[in-house]
Order: structure tokens, then sequence, then C-alpha cells
């Protein structure tokens, strides 16, 4: 029964590693970071516009 424990830990373990690398891998992307950049800029966007009609209600 130990000798699976310390099988299933080894395999999570690797799982967790594998799974890391690959995050990291896709968040430091530069297509990552352009979409980031581009959804900030939208965001941004709206907000000014939101903020711009509602001065012109007033």
């Amino acid at each position: 029964m130990e000798i699976i424990k310390k099988t299933g830990i080894k395999i999570g373990k690797a799982i967790i590693n594998i799974i890391s690398s690959q995050i990291v891998k896709y968040t430091s992307s530069e297509e990552f970071k352009k979409r980031v950049s581009e959804m900030l800029d939208e965001t941004v966007g709206m907000i000014v516009k939101a903020v711009m009609k509602e001065l012109n209600t007033k």
C-alpha cells in the first residue's frame, strides 16, 4: 500500500510540474501579452465612454 502512495505522489508532482511549466510558458508568450494589452485598452475605452456619456446627460 505504501508503494502505491509513493508512486501516486510522484505522479502527482510530475503532473503539477508539467501544468506549471505550461502556464508559465503561456502567460509569458508575446501573444498572451498582446491579448491582455488589447483587452485593457478596450476596457479603458468602455470606461471613458461611460463616464463621458454620464457627464453629457447631466
